[in-house]
């Protein structure tokens, strides 16, 4: 593993793998081009949990979860087909999340 500083910007280098590294705290964000914006939504006991905020069509997944899909070879057409209870359960989760965030939870 190598880190290194440029004019305050941290790039780590772990193998092949190069990526910018930000430091964020509770609340704040970091913008991914226009559309998709990442929060820290909470810090606990060494656990950070992260609001992705991104259009519909750009699925995202846990590491772990996206291995598993590719490990299993899953079709991914059937994984990724949309499901009306299901779309309706993630869009009233986000919303709860949103409003969390937003400090207006009921």
């Amino acid at each position: 593993m190598d880190i290194k500083k440029i004019h305050k910007i941290t790039f780590l280098t772990l193998g092949a793998l190069n990526m910018l590294v930000l430091s964020r705290r509770l609340n704040q964000r970091i913008m991914i081009n226009d559309n998709i914006v990442i929060t820290v939504a909470s810090i606990h006991q060494g656990s950070v949990s992260i609001g992705i905020d991104a259009p519909d069509d750009y699925i995202i997944h846990r590491e772990e979860i996206y291995n598993k899909v590719n490990d299993q070879n899953i079709d991914k057409s059937k994984f990724n087909k949309k499901d009306k209870e299901t779309d309706d359960l993630v869009n009233s989760i986000m919303s709860r999340i949103k409003n969390l965030l937003d400090g207006s939870s009921k």
